[in-house]
């Protein structure tokens, strides 16, 4: 078992000894944020870090993380953007600046770092995923099939397929929403919405196909 109570004072005495050491700011922000899941200290190590290397994206990357868990998504978004600039290529940071400005509200926007994630990693599950839900809640129904398209194949998902099923009815494809929604409960996700229940009570199987039951 590791000893993580003893690790964080190793680096608090390392930090005594050695101020200046972004090296052990960053160590000891990392044991808080990821095993003790205190944001907020993380947050002041990774503010330190920053003043002593500007140019360390990591370092904007995770606050922007940390901020992110902490309700400060305008906060995070600045970090990832801040990184964005630093290191342009990093797939993950445009997508966690998506996932950010969603949490704004901000779907329409959110779309484009998704697109230039895809761009720079073109397996990104999470980044189609996340499309997929942008364009579902803008009601941009068949962007949001395609997008959990790639994600299901990519990665079967059950909320995907779920979504999927949703956004395929509202393209009045019956017949490939009960093959989503018969999925997506096959893969453990549970469907509580008592409309969808009532329909998927409707899908039936024959001749290796599933359709809907009028």
């Amino acid at each position: 078992m590791e000893d993580y109570d003893g690790a964080l004072k190793d680096y608090n005495k390392a930090i005594e000894a050695a101020p200046d050491s972004a090296y052990m700011y960053s160590s000891r922000a990392l044991l808080l944020m990821v095993v003790k899941r205190d944001y907020k200290a993380a947050i002041k190590d990774f503010n330190t870090i920053v003043k002593l290397t500007p140019d360390d994206a990591e370092a904007y990357s995770m606050r922007g993380i940390a901020k992110g868990r902490m309700n400060d998504p305008k906060g995070g978004i600045a970090d990832f953007t801040k990184a964005i600039e630093l290191t342009p290529r990093e797939a993950e940071n445009y997508y966690h600046r998506g996932y950010l400005k969603m949490d704004l509200s901000q779907n329409k926007e959110a779309i484009p770092d998704f697109n230039k994630a895809i761009e720079l990693n073109a397996n990104y599950t999470e980044a189609f995923s996340e499309k997929g839900n942008a364009n579902f809640l803008l009601k941009n129904y068949p962007e949001a099939i395609e997008a959990y398209t790639k994600a299901i194949n990519l990665e079967p998902n059950g909320k995907n397929h779920y979504y999927r099923g949703i956004s395929r009815m509202n393209t009045k494809d019956e017949n490939g929403a009960c093959q989503d929604f018969q999925e997506a409960e096959k893969q453990g996700y549970k469907i509580e919405d008592k409309a969808i229940l009532s329909f998927v009570r409707r899908c039936a199987k024959g001749n290796g196909k599933t359709y809907i039951i009028n």
